[in-house]
Protein backbone atom coordinates (compact mmCIF):
# COMPACT_ATOMS: atom_id res chain seq x y z
CA UNK A 1 0.00 0.00 0.00
CA UNK A 2 1.36 3.25 -0.90
CA UNK A 3 1.13 6.36 1.03
CA UNK A 4 -0.32 9.88 -0.74
CA UNK A 5 2.12 12.99 -0.84
CA UNK A 6 -0.60 14.43 1.20
CA UNK A 7 -0.50 11.51 3.97
CA UNK A 8 2.90 12.45 3.49
CA UNK A 9 3.06 16.05 4.11
CA UNK A 10 0.61 15.26 7.56
CA UNK A 11 3.21 13.22 8.94
CA UNK A 12 5.50 16.15 7.88
CA UNK A 13 3.84 18.67 9.61
CA UNK A 14 2.67 16.50 12.73
CA UNK A 15 6.15 15.60 13.26
CA UNK A 16 7.32 19.60 12.82
CA UNK A 17 5.21 20.28 15.82
CA UNK A 18 7.44 18.07 17.75
CA UNK A 19 10.30 20.74 16.80
CA UNK A 20 11.00 21.83 19.30
CA UNK A 21 9.43 18.38 21.36
CA UNK A 22 9.43 20.60 24.18
CA UNK A 23 7.02 23.56 23.29
CA UNK A 24 3.51 22.78 25.26
CA UNK A 25 2.14 23.89 28.21
CA UNK A 26 -0.67 21.77 30.34
CA UNK A 27 -0.65 20.15 34.01
CA UNK A 28 2.17 20.00 36.21
CA UNK A 29 4.98 22.51 34.95
CA UNK A 30 8.43 22.34 34.80
CA UNK A 31 10.87 24.41 32.91
CA UNK A 32 11.01 23.96 29.05
CA UNK A 33 14.52 23.23 27.70
CA UNK A 34 13.67 24.69 24.45
CA UNK A 35 13.54 27.89 26.32
CA UNK A 36 16.04 27.88 27.61
CA UNK A 37 18.16 27.08 24.57
CA UNK A 38 16.98 29.98 22.83
CA UNK A 39 16.39 32.73 25.95
CA UNK A 40 20.43 32.58 26.21
CA UNK A 41 20.96 33.84 22.38
CA UNK A 42 20.03 37.74 20.84
CA UNK A 43 17.71 38.08 18.74
CA UNK A 44 18.28 36.98 14.98
CA UNK A 45 20.49 34.30 16.16
CA UNK A 46 19.64 31.01 13.47
CA UNK A 47 20.28 27.22 13.30
CA UNK A 48 19.07 25.66 10.07
CA UNK A 49 18.31 22.07 10.38
CA UNK A 50 18.25 19.15 7.16
CA UNK A 51 15.96 15.93 7.71
CA UNK A 52 14.72 13.07 5.83
CA UNK A 53 11.81 11.63 6.48
CA UNK A 54 10.13 8.35 5.63
CA UNK A 55 6.51 7.11 6.02
CA UNK A 56 5.59 4.07 7.43
CA UNK A 57 6.16 1.50 4.77
CA UNK A 58 8.90 1.26 2.27
CA UNK A 59 6.55 2.30 -0.61
CA UNK A 60 5.99 5.45 0.89
CA UNK A 61 8.28 8.13 -1.14
CA UNK A 62 11.26 9.53 1.45
CA UNK A 63 10.82 13.33 1.82
CA UNK A 64 13.99 15.93 2.60
CA UNK A 65 13.43 19.10 3.46
CA UNK A 66 15.78 21.98 5.41
CA UNK A 67 14.21 24.34 8.10
CA UNK A 68 15.59 27.36 9.37
CA UNK A 69 14.43 28.11 12.77
CA UNK A 70 15.29 32.19 14.36
CA UNK A 71 15.12 33.69 17.56
CA UNK A 72 12.86 37.16 16.77
CA UNK A 73 11.51 37.93 20.08
CA UNK A 74 12.30 37.29 23.78
CA UNK A 75 10.46 38.03 26.95
CA UNK A 76 10.87 36.72 30.90
CA UNK A 77 7.92 33.91 29.99
CA UNK A 78 8.24 32.88 25.88
CA UNK A 79 10.54 33.09 23.22
CA UNK A 80 9.53 33.24 19.28
CA UNK A 81 10.75 31.42 16.46
CA UNK A 82 10.31 32.63 12.91
CA UNK A 83 10.58 28.90 11.37
CA UNK A 84 10.75 28.54 7.74
CA UNK A 85 10.59 25.65 5.86
CA UNK A 86 11.34 24.17 2.29
CA UNK A 87 10.18 20.50 1.45
CA UNK A 88 11.11 18.12 -1.43
CA UNK A 89 8.86 15.54 -2.03
CA UNK A 90 9.60 13.32 -4.64
CA UNK A 91 11.38 15.73 -6.48
CA UNK A 92 9.34 19.12 -6.30
CA UNK A 93 10.51 21.37 -4.01
CA UNK A 94 7.74 23.37 -1.63
CA UNK A 95 8.83 26.59 0.34
CA UNK A 96 6.07 26.98 3.02
CA UNK A 97 5.11 30.05 4.12
CA UNK A 98 7.02 31.24 7.06
CA UNK A 99 5.47 30.56 10.74
CA UNK A 100 6.38 31.90 13.91
CA UNK A 101 6.29 29.18 16.61
CA UNK A 102 5.46 30.53 20.80
CA UNK A 103 8.00 28.34 22.74
CA UNK A 104 7.02 28.93 26.13
CA UNK A 105 9.04 29.31 29.74
CA UNK A 106 7.31 26.65 31.53
CA UNK A 107 5.80 23.31 29.44
CA UNK A 108 3.93 20.23 30.86
CA UNK A 109 6.14 17.80 32.46
CA UNK A 110 7.02 15.27 30.23
CA UNK A 111 8.83 12.03 29.98
CA UNK A 112 12.36 13.03 29.42
CA UNK A 113 15.18 10.87 30.29
CA UNK A 114 19.25 11.66 29.64
CA UNK A 115 21.15 9.18 28.27
CA UNK A 116 24.31 10.70 28.81
CA UNK A 117 26.62 12.38 26.18
CA UNK A 118 27.33 11.73 22.41
CA UNK A 119 29.83 13.38 19.66
CA UNK A 120 27.88 14.03 16.74
CA UNK A 121 29.17 15.28 13.39
CA UNK A 122 27.06 17.83 12.08
CA UNK A 123 27.61 21.40 10.42
CA UNK A 124 31.36 20.13 9.48
CA UNK A 125 32.20 19.88 13.12
CA UNK A 126 32.12 17.56 15.70
CA UNK A 127 29.74 18.74 18.92
CA UNK A 128 29.70 16.83 22.27
CA UNK A 129 25.89 16.48 22.97
CA UNK A 130 23.42 15.56 25.70
CA UNK A 131 21.60 13.14 24.73
CA UNK A 132 18.11 12.88 25.91
CA UNK A 133 14.64 10.14 25.40
CA UNK A 134 11.12 11.67 25.02
CA UNK A 135 8.10 9.81 25.35
CA UNK A 136 4.39 11.62 25.57
CA UNK A 137 5.03 14.86 24.21
CA UNK A 138 2.16 15.17 22.11
CA UNK A 139 -1.85 14.39 22.26
CA UNK A 140 -0.93 14.16 18.42
CA UNK A 141 1.54 11.19 18.64
CA UNK A 142 0.98 9.91 22.03
CA UNK A 143 2.89 6.26 20.58
CA UNK A 144 5.80 8.57 18.95
CA UNK A 145 9.37 8.85 20.89
CA UNK A 146 12.35 11.08 20.09
CA UNK A 147 15.85 11.22 20.34
CA UNK A 148 17.77 14.74 21.03
CA UNK A 149 20.91 15.04 20.99
CA UNK A 150 21.63 19.07 22.40
CA UNK A 151 24.79 21.43 22.70
CA UNK A 152 24.59 24.48 24.45
CA UNK A 153 26.62 26.74 21.85
CA UNK A 154 24.05 25.96 18.90
CA UNK A 155 20.84 28.32 19.28
CA UNK A 156 17.82 26.18 19.74
CA UNK A 157 20.34 23.91 21.47
CA UNK A 158 19.28 20.69 18.52
CA UNK A 159 22.35 19.21 16.87
CA UNK A 160 20.57 15.80 15.84
CA UNK A 161 17.02 14.60 16.29
CA UNK A 162 15.52 11.08 15.51
CA UNK A 163 11.51 11.01 15.61
CA UNK A 164 9.57 7.64 15.08
CA UNK A 165 5.73 7.25 15.83
CA UNK A 166 3.15 4.83 13.59
CA UNK A 167 3.05 7.38 10.89
CA UNK A 168 6.56 7.70 10.05
CA UNK A 169 10.39 8.32 11.03
CA UNK A 170 11.93 11.57 10.61
CA UNK A 171 16.20 12.08 11.19
CA UNK A 172 17.07 15.34 11.71
CA UNK A 173 20.79 17.08 11.62
CA UNK A 174 22.17 20.51 12.02
CA UNK A 175 23.62 21.99 8.85
CA UNK A 176 24.27 25.82 10.35
CA UNK A 177 23.72 28.05 13.30
CA UNK A 178 24.32 31.99 13.13
CA UNK A 179 24.57 33.30 16.87
CA UNK A 180 24.15 36.94 17.45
Amino acid sequence: MSISRTSLAAIVLSLLLITPPFARAEGEQMDNPAFAAWSRFNIGSSETLTAELQGPNADAPKMTMEMTRKLIEKTDDHVTIEVTTTMDIGGQKRTMPPRNQNVPAKMEKKDVKSSGSEDVEAAGKKYTCKVYDVKGFSAQNPDATVKLWVNDDIPGGLVKMEAESPRGKMTSLLKSFETK
